[in-house]
């Protein structure tokens, strides 16, 4: 697992249970992934209410970083 450049907040790690999570994330894929998104992101959500990535208890694992495309099937939520 790598985390990229400016994805947390100076001195705003990830929590230790959200990087250990992500550790057997990657080990069940089978293959490095590279969170693109942590503490450096938006405090608020869409409806207003704290996101879990102020305190480092979420992140995003960006698609083309991680070897997909925006426009592939995999990008796309159901």
């Amino acid at each position: 697992m790598r985390i990229a450049p400016g994805a947390n907040r100076p001195g705003r790690p990830l929590a230790p249970e959200t990087l250990a999570f992500l550790e057997r994330m990657a080990a069940v894929y089978g293959g490095p992934i590279v969170v693109t998104s942590g503490t450096d992101h938006s405090t608020y959500t869409v409806d207003g209410r704290v996101s879990d990535h102020t305190d480092g208890h979420a992140a995003d694992l960006g698609m083309v970083a991680n070897g997909g495309r925006d426009d592939s099937p995999s990008a796309t939520a159901s």
